[in-house]
């Protein structure tokens, strides 16, 4: 089943079940409009058509952009004879199962903690793994309640193995491959809940008016650097990479520990001095220190508020750009966010949720320029609207 709502001028389509969305443009989203009413023969010379009288196209060029496109939606699966031919797995409500709760009573627990309002159990059996976890997952410890997860870490720091629900997740060798296994394991469980609406692969704040503010970006953009400073200077921090939404569109706080790459140690010393004395560890290939959130980003759902999508670029003049709905849209599924188990109320409430808040694009070349920016965001928003 094809599902399909509207976000401006533009279309979104998606497969019922599935996790992909296409965006159309207003032209294109008219020329899928005027495809849906007709046979594909009649269809195809109704496209070529109005590209010959609308954008004065010749008939060859317009006769070849409607075989590319009509090729294109068909290897996509959005048209009707690619549907049928389309495997059974994509319509399948979901690619994971979420497993019972344990019974409180199954085995005691190391540790517990609470991620984005799901509660797991974490068994550890060496001494020196277990200390280093308290230390990083301070800020989501909880008291024994019953969970939705548990995972069990065997083994030594020397070498190592985890399971999750008693079924064989990872193996490694080394305490910060376990570490990194653990903590990215604990997300992914946060993340994949059924009733999320989607995971914005970006860092998520609280402002003082209690509603949230989102950074997306894809990796490398600068979105952990600047959300470490936003959260030193006294905004709550959710999650500096990962945000789950509920199907009421709230942002979900995990209060995971912050992971700095070395390049940003040095720009956010003054703010975060504790990061010189913060153990360096290796992580998929890459120097990190995990530091831990200032203050308490657990207090949630939280509204949106506010979407900003940052890029750090040297040598730039600082300066902020307004976006439309459809094209915060496309930079959310360009910085590579989760949207699962699609139904039409699903899209629907997509759509609406991108289009209820102010959006921005950032470009700055240092840090001092990008809290400015946002600040002068944030500031609009306690602004009354003028009456015409």
């Amino acid at each position: 089943m094809l599902l399909h709502t509207t976000l401006g001028t533009s279309h979104v389509l998606a497969h019922s079940g599935g996790d992909r969305l296409h965006l159309l443009n207003a032209s294109a989203a008219e020329l899928w409009q005027l495809h849906q009413v007709s046979d594909d023969k009649v269809a195809a010379h109704s496209l070529i058509q109005k590209l010959i009288v609308d954008y004065g196209l010749s008939k060859a060029a317009a006769s070849s952009q409607v075989e590319e496109l009509l090729l294109h939606w068909r290897q996509s699966g959005l048209l009707a004879d690619s549907l049928e031919r389309l495997p059974d797995t994509l319509a399948q409500a979901c690619d994971w199962v979420i497993a019972p709760p344990f019974p409180a009573t199954a085995r005691s627990m190391t540790l517990t903690v609470r991620l984005a309002g799901l509660c797991c159990g974490v068994v550890v059996e060496d001494a020196q793994l277990t200390e280093r976890l308290k230390v990083l997952l301070s800020s989501v410890l909880t008291s024994p309640e019953p969970l939705a997860h548990q995972l069990v870490l065997t083994g030594t720091a020397i070498q190592w193995q985890l399971s999750v629900n008693e079924q064989f997740e990872s193996t490694g060798q080394g305490l910060e491959n376990a570490l990194t296994s653990v903590l990215h394991t604990l997300i992914n469980l946060a993340c994949q809940a059924e009733e999320r609406l989607l995971v914005i692969h970006g860092a998520g704040l609280r402002l003082a008016n209690g509603r949230g503010l989102l950074l997306i970006a894809p990796g490398g953009s600068g979105k952990t650097t600047l959300a470490t400073a936003l959260n030193a200077q006294g905004y709550a921090l959710l999650s500096d990479d990962v945000v789950p939404v509920n199907l009421a569109g709230e942002l979900l706080g995990l209060g995971t520990p912050i992971c700095l790459k070395s390049g940003s140690w040095s720009v956010l010393a003054a703010l975060r001095p504790d990061i010189a004395s913060t153990q360096s560890v290796e992580r998929f290939d890459q120097t990190v220190r995990y530091l831990p959130p200032l203050g308490d980003g657990l207090a949630c759902p939280i509204p949106l508020g506010l979407l900003l999508f940052p890029r750090y670029q040297p040598g730039s003049v600082p300066h902020c750009q307004a976006l439309s709905p459809e094209e915060a849209l496309q930079h959310i599924i360009e910085a590579e966010a989760v949207i699962r188990n699609l139904t039409q109320a699903k899209l629907d409430a997509l759509a609406s949720w991108v289009s209820s808040v102010p959006a921005y694009a950032l470009c700055y070349p240092d840090l001092d320029s990008a809290l400015a920016l946002v600040r002068q965001q944030v500031d609009k928003l306690s602004q009354p609207e003028t009456l015409l």
